[in-house]
């Protein structure tokens, strides 16, 4: 696993698409400024278009950061693929609403 990834992504094979990538930078921010963290899980590729840019639905998890970087660990250790109910607390499902033209992220779940 590469130090140099993106926060919230786990592996290069999650890199496949820009837009998905793109979604989790802009839900990192969104998280940033709610005192969370974002980690993504995967996408069933619904596209938005909001303000000429493409974002995909994203799953993950949305993590306070007082829980953050516990959290992280097990995560880069795929712990979620071994327990099902790991983190399940904070797992969500995002859609992108469009506020004139501004992308803003509905947490479903």
């Amino acid at each position: 696993m590469s130090s140099l990834l993106p926060p919230g992504i786990r592996s290069t094979s999650d890199l496949t698409y820009k837009d998905v990538l793109r979604s989790v930078k802009l839900m990192n921010q969104f998280c940033e400024n709610n005192g969370a963290r974002f980690f993504f899980d995967t996408s069933d590729c619904d596209v938005y278009v909001i303000g000429h840019r493409r974002l995909n639905d994203l799953y993950g998890w949305i993590v306070p950061n007082g829980e953050a970087d516990d959290f992280e660990a097990g995560w880069k250790a795929m712990a979620d693929r071994v327990d099902g109910e790991y983190g399940a607390q904070w797992y969500h499902a995002i859609v992108w609403d469009d506020r004139d033209g501004a992308a803003v992220p509905v947490i479903v779940g």
